[in-house]
């Protein structure tokens, strides 16, 4: 779509002025790829899953992956990106093998509260954590998926009222020997 845009800018004007109108077109587009606003109504969404290292209780080179998933309904983008994270139940995607760290945590969006660039998740349930790393997978899903949208840059989560960052590092030291 980039470069149909660039070439049909292009094909306008040969002069000097063709290069300034690919780049002209270039920023208009590129602002609408930089992502959506958290409360846009959407009926597909990106969550984020995890690509393990690959090295066993050695979770410093895990990243968020993006995949794209279809909801049942159209709804404002944050809550159904939420949603859908957190309705997932299988430990790996199917499709990309990706791991899901939150899939045995019977989690559900309770509210957000949003303030300029912050949104505060508030969440009922519990954490269901399987290995070492999964404190830390778990706050890099969260996080990711919530702070993919452009009008927000923080974001606060609590699981029943506790802060998700006591409840990670209460898990953390009862995993210590």
């Amino acid at each position: 779509m980039i470069r149909a845009l660039l070439r049909a800018a292009t094909r306008v004007s040969r002069g000097p002025c063709s290069l300034a109108i690919a780049v002209l077109a270039f920023s208009l587009l590129s602002c609408g790829l930089r992502g959506r606003r958290s409360g846009d109504e959407v009926d597909r969404v990106k969550i984020f899953l995890i690509a393990p290292d690959g090295a066993v209780g050695d979770c410093g080179d895990d990243r968020a992956v993006a995949i794209e998933v279809a909801l049942p309904r159209r709804q404002p983008a944050l809550e159904g990106a939420l949603a859908a994270l957190l309705g997932r139940k299988d430990r790996f995607d199917t499709r990309s093998g990706l791991l899901h760290a939150l899939y045995a945590s019977p989690l559900r969006l309770r509210g957000i509260e949003r303030n300029e660039k912050l949104a505060r998740l508030h969440l009922d349930g519990y954490l269901e954590l399987g290995d070492a790393c999964d404190a830390a997978r778990v706050r890099t899903q969260l996080e990711e998926t919530a702070l993919q949208f452009r009008d927000l840059d923080r974001v606060d989560i609590d699981i029943g009222g506790r802060p998700l960052a006591d409840l990670l590092a209460g898990a953390a030291s009862r995993r210590q020997p």
